[in-house]
């Protein structure tokens, strides 16, 4: 059952809290672009950990109420730190947060702005901000060409601008990982065409000792085929955490 809460924007956020422990300790998982917490792969691997779970819809995503922007990094690590402050307010301790696609680089920015969470877990983050999509590039020369464009997404049908695009190619992930906090754990698929890789090396190098393990695992964006694997990972670094 979806419950609601009211990020500091005045902004109603869908959520769910599972609570699979008698603990106040609690995990949260963010989705990605134009996604919700039901979207994809979310709900098997949210249902295999075993912590407490918390999830919540972005602003403009989902359940949520607010606007749907292509970019908004910040806003989204705001809603995530007011998802945090939201489950302390309930005596909850989050011990760690959990990121895929878009919020992989989102917890990565809220551990660089608000460092109130130790464990930060980024699954397939994009380092190269510039860089979009190839297999969305007939989209993005509509934006361009005309200004804006509608994208499906699984959040239902957005509307995004040029003035998005441009706004999340100014991102600067080296400078939010220069300034993150915490242990950081990333996870990326190596045949991965919609973020690759690559840029999950980058932040490697980047992050230097704040990195505690980096997983690899041969799949895609999504974890197709290797989707146990990633539970299995998750699960071991939650209990170990």
């Amino acid at each position: 059952m979806v419950e609601y809460f009211t990020n500091s924007s005045g902004i109603k956020l869908g959520y769910k809290l599972t609570q699979k422990k008698e603990s106040n300790e609690v995990v949260v998982f963010c989705h990605g672009k134009g996604g919700s917490m039901d979207s994809w792969f979310y709900p098997s691997v949210v249902d295999s950990l075993p912590t407490n779970t918390f999830q919540f819809d972005f602003t403009g995503n989902g359940t949520s109420g607010g606007e749907f922007t292509y970019s908004g990094y910040e806003q989204e690590a705001k809603d995530l730190n007011d998802a945090v402050n939201f489950l302390r307010t309930k005596n909850y301790y989050v011990k760690a947060v959990i990121g895929h696609s878009k919020a992989a680089d989102v917890v990565i920015i809220y551990s660089a702005i608000f460092s109130e969470v130790p464990n930060i877990i980024a699954l397939a983050p994009r380092f190269n901000m510039q860089t979009l999509p190839e297999v969305n590039s007939a989209f993005y020369e509509k934006v361009f060409a005309e200004g804006q464009a509608e994208m499906n997404t699984a959040s239902g049908t957005k509307i995004v601008t040029a003035e998005q695009i441009r706004e999340r190619q100014s991102v600067n992930m080296q400078s939010y990982s220069e300034r993150a906090r915490g242990n950081i754990y990333l996870v990326h698929g190596t045949l991965d065409t919609i973020i690759p890789f690559e840029d999950s090396e980058k932040f490697a190098e980047v992050l230097g000792d704040k990195l505690k393990d980096f997983y690899r695992l041969e799949c895609d964006h999504f974890f197709e085929g290797k989707l146990d694997d990633l539970k299995q990972i998750l699960k071991d670094l939650l209990n170990q955490l």
